[in-house]
């Protein structure tokens, strides 16, 4: 049900103990591969169904099985169930291909997603220890971290580029430590990049994003063009 370095090793086929390794870098990464071994060096084979799913995204996947691509079909969002008889050795490689996406939301605005990843603005962060009171200690502990950015956060997108945001937007690839945790800046292993202009007028509200100013017409309401 959801991709991720993994091995099982389970009974099938009446009885025959089979063991799949599955290699990936998902979500990260388009491909995730299942190999199939068999503990029991006597036994060649065994009949039994590999099950995965194609997540909702997932409009052309393209599934490999013993170097063979799989004709059948494969609808995002529901369960593939490859049935045969399966050798030691056989492997299954699943390509998801990952486009990205731009989904509309209240008061305009854009929410950017590739493949599974929801996109977020790269911010500076500042944080800063603070403490609690102590009559506050038993419920909440005795400090908290504050975090601040002086990164600008109030950027807008073009039509232009919401239109055709396949090709709008680029993305930059590093080479992925598994030993890492990579929901972090420093080894997020992906980084998209767009041009997009500064909203002037819109300003913080009691701390967070307040409403999306209207266009004046008296005067400029966005500034020039950046990559973010």
């Amino acid at each position: 049900m959801v991709f991720a370095p993994s091995s099982v090793t389970a009974k099938v086929a009446d009885g025959v103990e089979v063991q799949v390794n599955e290699e990936t870098s998902y979500p990260f990464d388009e491909t995730v591969k299942l190999t199939v071994n068999f503990p029991d060096k006597k036994v060649k084979g065994a009949y039994f169904p590999i099950k995965f799913r194609i997540p909702p995204w997932g409009a052309a996947p393209v599934v490999t099985a013993t170097d063979a691509v799989v004709d059948q079909t494969m609808t995002p969002g529901c369960m593939v169930a490859l049935r045969r008889t399966w050798k030691k050795g056989d492997v299954v490689t699943i390509e998801l291909p990952m486009q990205v996406t731009c989904s509309r939301w209240y008061d305009e605005a854009v929410a950017v997603e590739r493949g599974p990843l929801l996109y977020a603005l790269k911010m500076e962060e500042n944080w800063e220890r603070k403490e609690m009171e102590p009559e506050l200690h038993v419920r909440y502990g005795q400090y908290y971290y504050e975090v601040t950015s002086p990164t600008k956060w109030n950027w807008c997108f073009t039509r232009q580029t919401l239109k055709d945001a396949g090709n709008a937007f680029t993305f930059e690839r590093k080479e992925m430590d598994q030993t890492k945790l990579p929901w972090n800046l420093e080894n997020n292993p992906l980084v998209l990049k767009v041009k997009a202009k500064e909203l002037l007028n819109w300003e913080a509200a009691r701390g967070s994003a307040g409403p999306i100013p209207y266009f004046t017409q008296q005067g400029k309401d966005v500034g020039a063009e950046a990559e973010i």
